[in-house]
């Protein structure tokens, strides 16, 4: 392994290990990476709502499908239980933060005061770190080194059906029910999902990144995986920290053009009048 390879495995190992350091051993016991995101959750869903009110089961339904809806669909799909059934701390930060950015006050001013430069820059990259997370490790190497039931391994391991459909859900698999239903809306309703109409920012670039990172990543091992047509550039690490920049570099560069397109459309608008 030359040095910029070692390098390049440090760095990654350290980022990937980042989502999994909390507040406290002891008193608080939860991950930073997942409070934030859940206080994004919780933050977008009230801000959808405005003064409207919702039941509170309806509105902890509602949160946990923006959080984790993608995976528990991808997870639904291959016949495995969802990673947040066997952990006691997932759902519970986003309904906690939910209970609390609803009933009081005070905890959604004390977010809303932050700036919004800040603000969005928090929520962006919390928000872009779960979701690569999710479609690299849920999604796509869900499918390519898990054990299923009553079919056989390597026919699923190496199926692109599966991987790219299960890792592009697993990245806006929560915004296309969200569209489906309504759900960050006070009332529900069926309707034609937009995301199908016109496929949406994030359904895209979560498609290109499980695509891009099932096709330059490889394992050591090949017990399990023997997918066609890769390019094995990286190491399943590096592949993850690229996957990570890269989903939080797309999402800045969206914010960063809406707020470039407000300005040309208010002097559109002050042209016509």
């Amino acid at each position: 392994m030359s040095k910029e390879q070692s390098l390049s495995e440090i760095t990654s190992e350290i980022i990937l290990s980042s989502p999994r350091i909390v507040w406290n051993e002891t008193y608080f016991p939860f991950e930073i990476l997942t409070t934030l995101h859940a206080i994004f959750i919780a933050y977008r869903y009230k801000n959808n709502l405005k003064e409207a009110k919702v039941p509170w089961l309806q509105g902890l339904f509602a949160v946990s499908v923006m959080g984790v809806g993608g995976s528990t669909l991808s997870n639904i799909l291959i016949g495995k239980p969802p990673g947040w059934l066997t952990s006691n701390s997932t759902m519970t930060l986003y309904w906690t933060t939910y209970l609390l950015m609803s009933y009081f006050p005070q905890f959604y001013w004390l977010i809303d005061m932050l700036p919004s430069n800040l603000l969005n820059l928090i929520f962006v990259t919390a928000d872009g770190m779960v979701r690569a997370i999710a479609i690299c490790s849920s999604g796509v190497d869900n499918v390519r080194f898990g054990s299923f039931h009553g079919i056989d391994n390597k026919s699923m391991n190496s199926s692109w059906v599966a991987i790219l459909i299960c890792g592009s859900l697993c990245g806006c698999g929560g915004g296309i029910l969200d569209s489906t239903f309504r759900i960050s809306s006070p009332t529900w309703t069926f309707s034609t999902p937009t995301a199908f109409i016109k496929p949406s920012y994030d359904m895209k670039i979560s498609f290109f990144i499980a695509l891009f990172y099932a096709l330059t990543t490889t394992t050591s091992s090949d017990e399990y995986i023997d997918t066609r047509f890769t390019i094995p550039l990286f190491s399943i690490n590096q592949g993850r920290t690229l996957a990570i920049f890269g989903m939080i570099i797309l999402k800045l560069a969206k914010i960063i053009d809406f707020k470039k397109k407000i300005p040309e459309q208010e002097k559109v608008k002050m042209k016509e009048n």
